[in-house]
């Protein structure tokens, strides 16, 4: 009788634990670590860190607003790191756990020609988002760098920032040292109100930068570096002349580029190029009378790629945005698109395939300034768990 009451009661908990599990599994986790009227969706980025588990770092008015959660969308911790007038704008996870973060010191007793100036800033956190050391790099002059980072194969980083002071408007890359030290700094090209689309290590070991520019209209240019930054070859991207304003960069699996952004038409694209940046194919989505943008793309684990980002219009004055989520083919084919309307704003920062559906990271503002960040579990077809 014992027995047979012991062997109930395990299997009674074990029925229970496995609800439990199943609940948390399909459920979201909206976290609200901040709220900040300096936030928007270029300033908010979402990665998944070694050891399984996710961090999402954004702009937050005393600082950087950094969180992390587990592999089942649980909450670890949430903070603010204290990186001085830091205004953030993209991080990355370090060898040891912890994370670089990177963004624009201002400098308001500087103005040239009305328009303040700031310096490229980088700050290093432990894995508990504890403080290790800030640096400022390159000139005194820098109107709006909006640096963005990458890790490198021999753990160091590779960030690319405008560069622009009277008589040179372009890009440059910094690879800094895992100390924060400066390794090298190249400046590759002049191209006014350049703007950082995308940094990432070849599999040659070499490394691509993307930039968008303005030459009477919005233009997207590719750079081919080697590890110490000489230059390999530019190319200009247009898709056809739709590929205007590149938005990200992705290598495959076998040495290939995809590039993604939106058209003229404000209307979503993505090209496949070659190693040497030659198109093999192109595919653009949406309509011209609703606003779209593709934020962050990837390969998927289930083969072609699978991306988000934001589409929507004017609202009485007020310009709301729903978060999509696209599944793209090998073969450039559109196979299917969500957008997941809310009673706020939304949009699209990151997705990340998991075993039997997608976790999709995003954010939400609303009309008061308020925001906050969520995670949204999809099926393998982007529909909600």
């Amino acid at each position: 009788m014992d027995r047979n009451y012991t062997l109930l009661l395990c299997l009674s908990l074990a029925f229970l634990f496995s609800s439990c599990r199943k609940k948390q599994g399909e459920t979201e986790l909206p976290v609200s670590p901040y709220t900040t009227e300096s936030f928007n969706a270029q300033a908010m980025r979402a990665i998944k860190c070694a050891d399984g588990t996710y961090a999402v770092a954004g702009r937050a008015n005393n600082g950087v607003a950094l969180t992390r959660i587990t592999e089942t969308r649980q909450l670890i911790w949430t903070k603010v790191i204290p990186a001085g007038d830091m205004v953030f704008n993209d991080f990355a996870e370090t060898e040891d756990g912890g994370f670089l973060l990177v963004g624009e010191m201002p400098l308001p007793a500087v103005v040239v020609i009305g328009q303040p100036y700031q310096r490229v800033l980088a700050a290093k956190v432990d894995k508990h988002g504890g403080m290790e050391w800030v640096r400022m790099y390159g000139d005194s002059l820098l109107h709006s760098p909006q640096p963005i980072v990458t890790r490198t194969s021999d753990n160091n980083y590779m960030v690319l920032s405008r560069r622009a002071v009277p008589g040179w408007d372009g890009c440059v890359l910094t690879k800094i040292r895992s100390d924060g030290d400066t390794a090298w700094q190249r400046f590759i090209d002049k191209k006014a109100q350049a703007v950082s689309a995308g940094i990432l290590e070849t599999k040659d070991h070499n490394y691509l930068a993307a930039i968008r520019y303005t030459d009477g209209v919005t233009k997207s240019r590719l750079y081919k570096v080697t590890g110490q930054g000489d230059s390999l070859w530019s190319k200009q991207v247009d898709a056809g002349g739709d590929l205007v304003s590149m938005r990200g960069i992705t290598e495959t699996a076998n040495g290939e580029i995809v590039a993604y952004g939106r058209t003229s038409g404000s209307r979503s694209i993505v090209a496949k190029l070659s190693a040497n940046a030659e198109q093999l194919w192109r595919l653009s989505f949406g309509t011209d009378t609703v606003d779209e943008l593709l934020t962050y793309l990837r390969e998927d684990d289930r083969g072609g790629y699978i991306a988000t980002g934001q589409a929507g219009g004017q609202t009485s004055g007020f310009t709301k945005y729903s978060a999509t989520l696209v599944s793209i083919s090998q073969e450039g084919e559109l196979v299917w698109q969500r957008r997941y309307e809310e009673a706020t704003s939304t949009f699209g920062i990151s997705v990340f395939p998991q075993r039997k559906g997608y976790y999709l990271f995003g954010g939400k503002s609303e009309q008061t300034g308020a925001r906050t960040f969520y995670v949204k579990y999809t099926n393998e077809e982007g529909g909600s768990q």
